[in-house]
């Protein structure tokens, strides 16, 4: 965030991805990506306020993904949406092949 009116000056950046949990670690906060917390809120909120001015796209993760969490992410400002990651979405994927397919051979 140090930085951030600089690398948003860069000529042809047209968007920019915001990482919660890297900006919570690199805070020592204990959060994961959690845009709810109040400071990575604001970060977030911060980061969109300067982007759209320039025409800049934001990138959020909504991880795990729900509705609510969609449209909170959504309701911010971001316009570009990271639906989980793919640790995230291959264990996901991975439970339901076990529920649906495997369980009732067990």
């Amino acid at each position: 965030m140090d930085n951030i009116d600089e690398i948003m000056s860069v000529d042809g950046i047209d968007g920019i991805n915001f990482g919660p949990a890297d900006f919570g670690s690199s805070k020592c906060m204990k959060t994961f990506y959690n845009l709810a917390d109040p400071v990575i809120e604001a970060a977030l909120k911060e980061i969109i306020a300067k982007a759209k001015p320039r025409g800049m796209h934001v990138m959020a993760p909504v991880a795990p993904p729900s509705p609510e969490k969609l449209d909170a992410a959504i309701a911010l400002g971001a316009d570009m949406l990271i639906l989980g990651n793919d640790v995230y979405n291959q264990n996901k994927m991975c439970s339901t092949i076990m529920k649906e397919c495997v369980q009732k051979y067990l």
